[in-house]
């Protein structure tokens, strides 16, 4: 880790847009989209368009859509979670979305393009603009 904030995000922005540190570090052929609703979450989940999959993959490794603030909240406070499969419909990431009051992610794997996981206001507004179409699919 770096000693000062500065640092850290200069280490970050020195690797906005390397492949090696692209979310989800693999080829993703599906994506889905959860509520965070226990129980209720897997049976009442959509598939994700590929119109929509190559729409999310660009946003979330897209630095514009992200500012540099963290605020603390749990992963329980988030009312979407994404996962991303591979050909082999192997699980290769996830992210978790706490929209209302929050606008922060949290991804697995982790990504400098997503700085802190902080939703910028241009971040805000796609994000909306994209799950509207996904929960409209």
């Amino acid at each position: 880790m770096h000693k000062t904030t500065e640092e850290q995000e200069e280490a970050f922005r020195k690797n906005f847009g390397n492949e090696k540190y692209q979310f989800p570090r693999g080829k993703t052929e599906k994506i889905k989209l959860f509520k965070n609703i226990l129980l209720l979450s897997r049976i009442t989940a959509t598939t994700v368009s590929e119109t929509n999959r190559k729409s999310l993959l660009t946003f979330f490794n897209n630095p514009d859509n992200f500012h540099w603030g963290e605020t603390t909240w749990g992963l329980k406070e988030s009312e979407y979670i994404l996962r991303f499969y591979n050909a082999n419909n192997e699980e290769i990431g996830k992210l978790w979305l706490c929209l209302e009051g929050c606008g922060m992610t949290e991804s697995v794997p982790f990504s400098p393009n997503m700085k802190y996981g902080g939703l910028s206001k241009i971040g805000r507004e796609r994000i909306d603009k994209l799950l509207d179409s996904i929960l409209k699919e």
